[in-house]
């Protein structure tokens, strides 16, 4: 480029996706599940692409507006295979008191408006599940006799405490606990400790890419 020394790239296409908790719930919608979808978007036109995007999958939306975030969205530019860099918009700043409510009062509606089978809490450690909001949310679901599937980002994983199920990798359950697991001997001794402290009923440790 003559303005600086960077790569330009001619524009070809352009694609969007579901990502985040949106593609769980894709994925979910993709196996032939009826899939509901409750988080927090912002008041803005990736909103409104979000909301397309999953009526196109089947999935229904109910999203919680915080006006005062953007609706995370990331936008990479790939040539060819390989990725030149990636655009992030989003906020990892905890939710307002207001904002915690009106999601965990949507859940309680949908869960004594509707039958489901289970809950499935998709942490990406961006602010909406906290160590208030996820034990109130286990706990109703408990309420309703429904098992608990968390996939953590958060560090803290007593958040967690009451799940049915926690699915990590291998780093985050080493930066949960602080420390390397070098064997496969080391990771069931560390997830069968964390489970009965966190009362959980197992875990599923996926060890690489």
């Amino acid at each position: 480029s003559p303005e600086a020394p960077v790569p330009v790239l001619q524009h070809e296409e352009q694609s969007l996706s579901l990502g985040g908790a949106a593609n769980v719930a894709r994925n979910l919608a993709d196996l032939g599940l009826d899939v509901d979808l409750i988080g927090v978007a912002g008041a803005d036109t990736e909103a409104k692409t979000l909301l397309n995007l999953t009526t196109e999958h089947g999935i229904t939306l109910y999203p919680v507006v915080d006006s005062g975030r953007p609706t995370t969205t990331k936008m990479r530019v790939v040539a060819g295979q390989q990725q030149i860099v990636r655009v992030d918009r989003e906020s990892n700043a905890p939710l307002h008191q207001a904002i915690k409510n009106e999601l965990f009062n949507t859940v309680l509606k949908k869960l004594k408006d509707k039958t489901y089978q289970a809950i499935v809490l998709s942490d990406y450690n961006k602010g909406v599940f906290d160590a208030k909001v996820c034990p109130r949310l286990i706990e109703a679901a408990k309420r309703h006799g429904l098992p608990v599937f968390v996939d953590p980002k958060h560090q803290n994983f007593s958040i967690y405490q009451g799940a049915t199920l926690v699915t990590p990798n291998r780093a985050e359950l080493e930066k949960a606990l602080g420390k390397q697991l070098h064997s496969l001997e080391a990771i069931l001794l560390e997830t069968e400790s964390l489970r009965q402290q966190l009362n959980v009923q197992g875990f599923v440790v996926t060890l690489g890419a």
